[in-house]
């Protein structure tokens, strides 16, 4: 009998081949996907079970965190099936249906590796020839705004038990940010100021140098808004603000309290949309879609009251990061604020500035910079599971604790859906830039440009 039968619609798709198929190879050389799990690839291709690991074999190569040895691919491949299917035509579910009754499954992991236009009828189709044991994992965007969200949710749990729904937002599944928790519950000096009386700000940034490649029809529908400060930021920014969780089972029920309680800051909003957008494949020639997004909120809670939070992504931008920093209040006027810096991506890492008296030098004072660099070592990227290794071993172990619940996708658009409806019109910004002008302060850009003492 098959343990975990991971069932993959979209298995042509560029998330199965760049994300999902290095992950599970990662998983099986790590022991964690055993000769009893099984992948079902499901695709519209007329293909063979060769065709397919033809076309995946780079892939895996390309993406994983393992070095891809022979003789280890060879058995990997044995876990892997594919099934020719239109995931739209409820009739063909019947070949998925005949498929999984000539060998039984303990687990039915059914990823929706597709666009939301497809979760529909894979829902009814899966409910429709009655699989066992169905954990159902969806990718965000979770809707377009409430009204859509609430739609859909209502869809899937006709069918499906919250329990049973595991919505990945793979923010929650990098190292660094699952760090956080433990960078300041775990420490004293972290915990102990963690709140109002000592912060003065945060600044929480995903910029990228990238445009919209190919992915100009669902971008302009989305910009930057939905795409990451609903879908990603508001996530990191609940996991900083919550107060002190008991465990990670109540961490999702505190996010949803912080989130709640958010309040968009008055003029605080900066639109940007890139020199050339227009141009872009699939994009509308006279489109106000935002490709940079600036806001900033407060948190209307005891611990966080009156502490401004600066959300910041944009595209095309000048830099490659995305960090959170805590920006600690000065002793005094003039005097440089500590700052904790926690480094998600590409840098990975812990970075501390703090005041020092000047070697050789009585009365002057400046600044002095600890860190940690996780990814600096070779050992550490070989040893640290990617995002996508972390959420398909939690779905297996049946812990939803880092994945999105529905509470707090209900706050997130709530919150999104009136900053959505006040926006500005973009302003014009040029590509390899900051963005439009007061987007990127010159604190983020010092952050950036800073190197680990261990570069990468």
């Amino acid at each position: 009998m098959v343990q975990n039968r991971f069932i993959i619609f979209g298995g042509t798709g560029d998330l199965t081949y760049r994300k999902l198929l290095p992950a599970f190879y990662n998983l099986f050389v790590s022991k964690k996907l055993t000769k009893q799990d099984e992948i079902l690839i499901i695709g519209r291709r007329d293909w063979t079970k060769t065709d397919y690991i033809h076309k995946m074999e780079p892939w895996v190569k390309g993406f994983a965190r393992f070095k891809v040895e022979e003789d280890k691919f060879l058995e990997f491949i044995q876990q892997i099936q594919y099934l020719k299917m239109n995931l739209s035509a409820l009739d063909d579910y019947a070949i998925l249906k005949d498929y999984v009754s000539k060998s039984e499954a303990q687990v039915h992991v059914c990823y929706m590796a597709v666009s939301p236009q497809f979760f529909d009828p894979i829902v009814e189709g899966i409910h429709q020839i009655n699989l066992f044991n169905v954990r159902l994992v969806m990718e965000k965007p979770f809707g377009t705004d409430l009204l859509s969200a609430t739609k859909l949710q209502r869809k899937v749990t006709r069918y499906f038990d919250e329990e049973n729904i595991y919505r990945i937002d793979h923010y929650l599944g990098k190292d660094m940010v699952r760090n956080i928790l433990t960078i300041r519950c775990e420490n004293p000096i972290f915990d102990a100021v963690w709140n109002n009386r000592y912060i003065d700000h945060v600044n929480i940034f995903a910029l990228e140098q990238v445009g919209v490649e190919n992915r100009g029809s669902y971008y302009d529908k989305a910009g930057a808004l939905r795409d990451m400060a609903q879908n990603h930021l508001l996530q990191l920014l609940s996991i900083v603000a919550v107060d002190n969780p008991h465990d990670l089972h109540t961490l999702s029920l505190q996010q949803s309290v912080v989130l709640h309680s958010l309040k968009l800051l008055e003029d605080s909003m900066i639109m940007g949309q890139y020199r050339g957008y227009l141009d872009e494949k699939d994009i509308d020639p006279k489109s106000q879609t935002e490709t940079f997004a600036r806001f900033s909120v407060g948190v209307e809670t005891s611990r966080f009251q009156g502490v401004p939070f600066h959300i910041i992504t944009g595209k095309e931008m000048m830099y490659r990061d995305t960090a959170i920093q805590i920006v600690f209040k000065s002793p005094y006027s003039g005097q440089k604020p500590n700052v904790l810096t926690i480094q998600v991506q590409p840098k990975e890492g812990v970075e501390i500035s703090f005041n020092i008296k000047t070697p050789g030098k009585s009365d002057e004072i400046s600044e002095a910079t600890m860190d940690f660099c996780q990814n600096c070592q070779m050992q550490n990227r070989i040893n640290t599971p990617e995002a996508y290794e972390w959420m398909l071993m939690s779905i297996m172990q049946e812990d939803g604790s880092w994945f999105s619940h529905w509470d707090q996708i209900v706050t997130s658009w709530k919150f999104m859906d009136e900053l959505i409806r006040k926006k500005p019109k973009p302003i014009l910004y040029e590509k390899n830039s900051l963005g439009p002008e007061g987007g990127l302060t010159s604190e983020i850009v010092e952050c950036i440009e800073k190197p680990f003492i261990c570069k990468i």
